[in-house]
């Protein structure tokens, strides 16, 4: 290298959880040999700290400009990224801590990003149960992690009850839960999985169920011999009646045989099946 290349600016410096992390995509989909760079700033403002992402498709030569990673409303700080880029899928997945649910600026969730279009477009999820607090803007219970391969995501965070004390956490996702939509938050008398409509169907479904009472729910789709196909709910969810497609994401559409399916739901003590039918 003959000299040095400037990817980005980064308003504020690298001090205050602004630490660049760099990751390749290495897959075989069509992006493979992208170079990726995510790190936050503030750029949008002193008291807006975002999560930003930028690219190169030419080994580094050139990058694209910075794109913004987290999807809330201006005046957040979002912190201490983390990249992984699954060998398999080529999806991008970005932990970070993330202020969006407080207006204090001392309390934080782990979120993850998630980009099916080499970091075009991202969604963004809430993964953490427990609160983690800034001290002064000195420490965040950092450290954080993440690892990606063929959709099995683990990553890893710390949450910082005071100096000196603090739990590492991880999370279980072989998935990544999204387009599910909430119809109603009143609380239903009974649980309830409905048949999917339209039935038999081509290319999207929709899958509509109720829940009770709040509690950790999973909706999987199984192929005949009984093969996990698709998880398209993973999380913990309060009372009411929710939809969800399927498929959900191109990938899984590309593999799909027509044939029937059965999708079952699991929320702790209560299950039930139903069958669809795909035609292509």
């Amino acid at each position: 290298m003959s000299k040095d290349i400037i990817a980005s600016s980064q308003p504020g410096g690298w001090m205050w959880h602004h630490s660049p992390v760099v990751a390749c995509d290495l897959s075989q989909s069509q992006y493979k040999g992208n170079v990726y760079i995510c790190f936050s700033d503030l750029r949008n403002g002193t008291n807006d700290r975002d999560i930003w992402l930028i690219k190169s498709t030419n080994s580094g030569n050139n990058w694209s400009s910075p794109l913004r990673v987290n999807n809330d409303s201006p005046g957040h700080n979002q912190e201490l990224p983390w990249i992984s880029v699954d060998r398999i899928t080529g999806y991008i997945w970005i932990l970070f801590y993330d202020g969006r649910n407080y207006s204090n600026g001392i309390y934080n969730d782990a979120y993850i990003a998630r980009s099916t279009d080499g970091g075009s477009t991202f969604q963004n999820v809430k993964i953490s149960n427990n609160i983690s607090w800034t001290l002064s803007q000195i420490w965040n219970g950092d450290y954080i992690g993440i690892t990606a391969y063929n959709n099995k995501v683990r990553p890893v965070w710390t949450a910082s009850l005071g100096y000196g004390y603090s739990n590492l956490y991880t999370a279980i996702i072989d998935t990544f839960t999204i387009g599910v939509r909430s119809i109603s938050s009143s609380e239903p008398g009974t649980f309830m999985l409905y048949q999917n409509y339209p039935n038999p169907f081509n290319p999207v479904t929709t899958i509509r169920y109720q829940i009770k009472d709040s509690r950790f729910v999973t909706l999987k789709v199984y192929d005949v011999l009984g093969k996990e196909i698709a998880t398209l709910v993973n999380e913990f969810q309060k009372a009411g009646t929710y939809e969800t497609q399927f498929p959900n994401n191109q990938y899984t559409i590309n593999q799909l045989a027509s044939g029937v399916y059965f999708y079952r739901i699991r929320a702790e003590d209560y299950s039930d099946t139903k069958k669809l039918m795909l035609l292509k």
